[in-house]
């Protein structure tokens, strides 16, 4: 029975606990002299060469960060930013409470934490405290953790935003919001949170990760947030995880070897960008702006950008230019371009596929299918779900033999259990399938964003 399973599994899609901030690696191809740059960044098409009438095409956008961290790394200073409404009195708020105070000890001698708890207005905690020997102060401060009021999350973030902005750049910074609740005071739509978020990130370099804790707060709103922010989004049905998140953050930001990674991507005339849903894409006329933010030591990503190519002769198609400062504060520039052609020969076309974005792009389709299906599933199809995740099991097995890529395999099969789970006759609960669907929500952004599913941060869960 399935009601006593424990799924304990590197990609299962209903057992991840996402976080944007660890990126996929991507196989078989040379990395250009991250040695003496800590970034490598490329555009791998497909393929590249096409039939005379294709005009689809997809590329990827491969970031890869040098695997070994700088000793002498930039101090860090994080913004914990606390949801202390009423709902979240009892255990959420004293295990907000126990995070915080292990943050506190994690961070290393002139570190820098700033607390502040919001509900009807902002209350400030600690201000750009400076990490020394004696960290009872701090200790002090978080024990005053209380919940209760309305929740005004603009009220927390500007404060925070503005402080971090205060500090020195040569920084890593980074905001992260706890919340289990939805905005009803201040800035409450998630258009406008996200340009909060957007702003800090242009303005100061602060990155945004967001934490959706229980089942009550608002979805949107924080993926809205950590889209603009360039951070991550959590879901959380308990609280007592929390810990393990701000750790996750504060790992990250101990590794970075690079900051304020902006790419742009300009088409040559004729090539146009597709829909694309990349968190932190801005359209500037023709071209695309990416904010990646912070790269942490050994991470990649690998992401999709959907192009529209003009008829007749192809060549150059794509112009990259990356800037971004390294870890000693210096600033960087990279550049990269991508050509492509066409034949008549339908074996040449095909012979030109890169298998490692075709895998990719079967992992982001089939991460797209399993949303829909489970969304399926909470409006009381449930047929109409298990045979849609048939499908995206099926599908991925013929990519995994076709493509010789044994992560597609593994990651049907993840998905064969969790469709035999949602096949039983006694059903499942609605919150249990909320669950599922905003674990596999996170997942999908980070995917959109770049991140592998074993890379990701993830716990079993007991069905």
């Amino acid at each position: 029975m399935y009601a006593r399973r424990v799924l304990s599994c590197s990609v299962a899609l209903s057992c991840l606990l996402a976080v944007a901030l660890v990126w996929f690696v991507g196989g078989g191809r040379a990395s250009a002299q991250v040695g003496t740059n800590p970034l490598d960044i490329r555009l791998v098409p497909h393929k590249r060469i096409f039939l005379p009438e294709e005009r689809q095409a997809v590329v990827m956008l491969e970031v890869n960060a040098s695997p070994s961290a700088n000793r002498n790394r930039a101090p860090v200073a994080m913004a914990l930013v606390i949801d202390t409404s009423g709902s979240m009195d009892g255990q959420k708020i004293r295990d907000a409470r126990t995070a915080a105070h292990a943050l506190v000890d994690r961070l290393v001698l002139g570190d820098m934490v700033t607390v502040i708890t919001y509900s009807s207005s902002a209350s400030l905690l600690l201000a750009n405290y400076v990490i020394g020997s004696d960290r009872s102060a701090a200790h002090r401060a978080i024990e005053q953790v209380r919940a209760t009021g309305s929740t005004c999350i603009s009220c927390g973030v500007e404060r925070g935003y503005n402080l971090l902005g205060d500090s020195s750049r040569n920084f890593n910074r980074r905001l992260v919001l706890l919340s289990d609740g939805n905005a009803n005071v201040g800035i409450s739509d998630p258009h406008g949170l996200r340009a909060l978020a957007s702003a800090a990130l242009e303005r100061f370099g602060v990155p945004t990760s967001t934490i959706g804790l229980g089942f009550d707060y608002n979805e949107d709103l924080m993926v809205a947030m950590a889209n603009g922010g360039a951070g991550a989004y959590y879901f959380l049905p308990n609280s007592d995880a929390i810990a393990a998140v701000l750790d996750r953050e504060f790992s990250q930001l101990d590794t970075v070897v690079a900051s304020n990674l902006v790419i742009e991507v300009a088409p040559a005339h004729g090539v146009s960008f597709g829909s694309t849903e990349i968190p932190g894409l801005i359209r500037q006329g023709d071209r695309i702006l990416i904010n990646l933010g912070q790269i942490p030591a050994g991470s990649q990503r690998q992401i999709l950008v959907p192009i529209q190519l003009p008829e007749g002769d192809l060549g150059e198609v794509l112009n990259l230019r990356a800037t971004y400062e390294d870890a000693s504060g210096s600033s960087r520039t990279l550049s990269e371009n991508t050509s492509l052609s066409r034949s008549s020969s339908s074996r040449e076309v095909e012979a030109s596929q890169d298998a490692g974005v075709m895998a990719r792009m079967e992992q982001v389709e089939s991460q797209r299918a399993v949303q829909s299906a489970l969304e399926t599933y909470q409006r009381g199809d449930r047929s109409g779900a298990v045979q849609q995740l048939r499908e995206t099991a099926t599908r991925l097995q013929q990519g995994s033999a076709t493509l010789a890529a044994p992560t597609l395999a593994a990651e049907a099969a993840d998905i064969q259990m969790l469709t035999d789970y949602l096949a039983e006759d006694e059903g499942v609960s609605e919150e249990r399938v909320d669950g599922l669907r905003r674990h596999n929500r996170a997942r999908t952004l980070d995917m959109d964003r770049g991140a592998s599913g074993g890379e990701m941060y993830h716990e079993s869960v007991s069905y």
